[in-house]
């Protein structure tokens, strides 16, 4: 080989630069191959119809809208999970931040975040694992949405963690098919409960307002609607007139120097389809008419900012009425007395009557099991004044929502008090006992409320119907 055809050789192999070699006459041309790509495997991709609303659709599952419903401000929206595949399709949507949770986004643009977790537990955070999602079966699903919107018309945004990592989820086409409404002008309503102006009166010294907490939520709400701060009178709440006064809450007695407690303003436990009664007088040397109720809220939502504007005076008494709310733990059928079941053991109001000041409560506590159970309700002590029960709970609540609290422990022992003995029913047996409570106020049908001790801790216990007999 001659020094010229081992030069272009050598370039050939070092810089593969197509060359001509010449052979016995023979032009040969010398290209170097392309290299060639490794095989891509093709991510899953979303297969959501195009321009099919309510529904979202990847590979392996099909998401699709069941209904809207909504609340006040809450939105419950009701998704169907199916999985698309033979295997099991490990589901979580979720992630780090606040971007990355459920959200729904109307058609003003108005947010509307996610209260919780979703029912089937398919929103996680992070690391915290997935729902195994079987092959050709369903899930439905229902996430709680609160905002201060107004809308008809969403877009439901979340972010997939598994089976696809970090991708974006997005429904569109969202319509309210149900809604229940308040029209109170003067209410303001959150996720778990509501609270509405009963009444607004000009006393001499003093604007006294009424007001009445509704729960809306399956849970118990515990209710912190102020802050009592490090001055002489509250922080929050109080109140604005027309002309800009300020009226603020005492926080002692001006006759007696004693503590105030404000129900609802303090920490107070709201159950499940109850109301609650808040009087407050405000003091100020204003002269107004119209008001806007400023507070901050410590729980369920700390240092939520509340205002109630549009609070007019009403010199005159207001009828009150008694608005039902449905409570799956409550039988209120006409053709039989007042009853609570458990798994475990059921209650049935005996009797309902009101004598020398008291209002008593005869209920009769059965057995359902084949072994002993204890009954513990509610909790609290024996004071000195008046011998009053000291104790949240038990309590009456009227048609008025006013509330009846204890004079003393019933006879039953089935009251929740420290250091003292509860109430024990063997199997098949009954047990009847009597609930005293102190009548101060007028009202003629009652709901009686606790929270259950024993034997499942802080069980909601509502039972409506009570009539004076």
């Amino acid at each position: 080989m001659t020094k010229r055809r081992l030069l272009v050789f050598l370039l050939v192999l070092l810089c593969g630069v197509p060359a001509m070699t010449q052979s016995g006459g023979t032009r040969t041309t010398v290209k170097p191959s392309a290299p060639q790509s490794p095989a891509r495997r093709p991510s899953p991709q979303s297969t959501t119809p195009t321009g099919q609303s309510g529904v979202f659709q990847t590979t392996t599952y099909r998401v699709t809208v069941d209904s809207v419903h909504r609340k006040a401000n809450n939105y419950t929206v009701t998704l169907v999970f199916e999985n698309l595949t033979d295997n099991v399709v490990k589901l979580s949507w979720g992630g780090l931040g606040q971007d990355a949770q459920p959200v729904l986004i109307d058609e003003k643009l108005n947010q509307y975040s996610l209260e919780g977790s979703d029912s089937a537990g398919i929103k996680r955070c992070h690391g915290c694992g997935w729902m195994d999602f079987f092959p050709g079966t369903k899930i439905k699903s229902q996430f709680l949405f609160f905002g201060n919107g107004d809308g008809t018309t969403f877009t439901f945004k979340a972010n997939e963690l598994s089976p696809r990592y970090n991708q974006p989820v997005v429904i569109k086409g969202l319509r309210v098919t149900s809604t229940e409404s308040f029209k109170d002008v003067a209410a303001f309503t959150t996720e778990s409960y509501r609270v509405k102006v009963d009444s607004v009166k000009r006393n001499e010294d003093n604007v006294e307002v009424i007001l009445v907490f509704e729960s809306i939520s399956d849970a118990t709400v515990t209710l912190a609607f102020g802050d009592e701060g490090y001055s002489e009178t509250w922080e929050v709440p109080y109140l604005t007139d027309e002309n800009g006064d300020k009226y603020v809450l005492r926080k002692l007695d001006p006759s007696t120097e004693r503590h105030l407690k404000y129900p609802g303003i303090n920490d107070t436990d709201l159950l499940p389809g109850t109301k609650l009664k808040a009087d407050l007088k405000f003091y100020g040397t204003g002269r107004g008419s119209t008001f806007a109720l400023v507070s901050k809220e410590r729980s369920p939502k700390y240092d939520r900012p509340i205002v109630i504007k549009n609070l007019k005076t009403d010199s005159s008494d207001r009828s009150r009425t008694t608005q039902a709310v449905e409570n799956a733990s409550t039988i209120t059928d006409s053709a039989s007395p007042p009853t609570f079941v458990t798994e475990s053991y059921r209650v049935v109001v005996s009797d309902v009557e009101r004598t020398g000041g008291n209002i008593i409560v005869t209920l009769i506590f059965e057995n359902l099991l084949d072994k002993n159970i204890t009954i513990a309700w509610g909790s609290g002590e024996v004071g000195n004044d008046d011998r009053l029960w000291h104790g949240e709970d038990p309590y009456l609540i009227d048609e008025n929502a006013d509330r009846y609290y204890l004079r003393s422990r019933d006879d039953g022992k089935v009251t929740n008090c420290l250091w003292c003995g509860s109430a024990e029913l063997l199997p098949g047996t009954k047990l009847k006992t009597h609930f005293i409570f102190k009548d101060t106020g007028n009202g003629k049908t009652f709901t009686f409320a606790s929270k259950e001790f024993e034997p499942k801790s802080d069980r909601a216990i509502v039972i409506k119907g009570l009539a004076v007999k």
